[in-house]
């Protein structure tokens, strides 16, 4: 990220947190913009996708501060005020509304607007895949991103790693 930051890096693949720390950690005069992966013609998959997930939090059943908990989550995470500055921070709200009346930071705009326009929301491999597949997903992707293959014979090579995975669950 301080390689992106730095313009030593061309791109940075992450998630929506990134306008946030760009805000506290990105030189002033830092400029990029947001946009989702292309597609790849032929590709499998849902057309339109992003991926992403939606976050919240839990108060376990067993704490002994459960209705404290719960008040403080009431105040920090459902209310619009507080999400309306979370949003404004750069962030993203779970909370219908927040980031309508929010005052957004641009890059979050952009943001927003994709993941409105998307037709699917698929999970990203760490926290929606199981393990092997997001490891041998991430191994590719790092072949694609170091020179070590081209995209094209990285999803080849994840392809043919999947494999055996597929006919063990068929």
């Amino acid at each position: 990220m301080n390689a992106f930051f730095q313009g030593a890096a061309a791109m940075h693949p992450i998630g929506s947190w990134l306008v946030a720390i760009a805000n506290d950690n990105a030189p002033d005069d830092f400029a990029y913009s947001v946009f989702n992966t292309p597609e790849i013609p032929g590709g499998r998959g849902a057309s339109g996708s992003v991926i992403g997930l939606a976050t919240g939090f839990e108060v376990s059943a067993d704490t002994e501060h459960f209705d404290e908990a719960v008040a403080f989550l009431r105040f920090y995470a459902a209310s619009l005020e507080n999400q309306r500055l979370w949003a404004e921070a750069g962030q993203f709200s779970p909370i219908e509304g927040a980031m309508d009346v929010a005052d957004l930071d641009p890059h979050t705009q952009e943001l927003a607007e994709i993941f409105e326009s998307a037709t699917a929301l698929v999970p990203p491999p760490d926290t929606g895949y199981p393990v092997e597949v997001a490891d041998v997903f991430y191994e590719g992707a790092a072949m694609a991103a170091s020179g070590a293959r081209d995209a094209e014979a990285a999803l080849a090579w994840i392809d043919q790693q999947l494999e055996p995975l597929r006919q063990e669950r068929d």
